[in-house]
């Protein structure tokens, strides 16, 4: 089913720096809404395992502003190589279309 939406998701080290992000791009219309959750990532960096609390940001956007909504998050984000993952999504119609209009 293709809706034309995507979940963008990225991390972030904590729930402020998660928040501060979500408002930034729920204001610039880049996404219609933001969830945060707090998770636990295990992964290798620079040679070693690494395993960390973080914060997940996952805003539900159309595809025609998904590439606006990276940039605006790898451009203010704390970590030099930031999670931006997306991710197509199906739904109920009238939420995809909520989501069309709030972006």
């Amino acid at each position: 089913m293709e809706t034309g939406i995507v979940i963008v998701t990225t991390t972030y080290p904590s729930k402020e720096s998660a928040l501060d992000a979500a408002r930034e791009i729920i204001r610039g219309k880049l996404a219609a809404c933001a969830h945060i959750y707090p998770v636990t990532s295990v992964y290798h960096w620079e040679g070693k395992l690494e395993e960390s609390g973080e914060f997940a940001l996952a805003a539900k956007t159309t595809i025609e502003s998904a590439s606006r909504l990276m940039e605006r998050l790898r451009a203010n984000h704390p970590y030099a190589l930031p999670e931006l993952l997306i991710t197509p999504a199906g739904g109920d119609a009238r939420y995809i279309e909520w989501v069309k209009s709030a972006v």
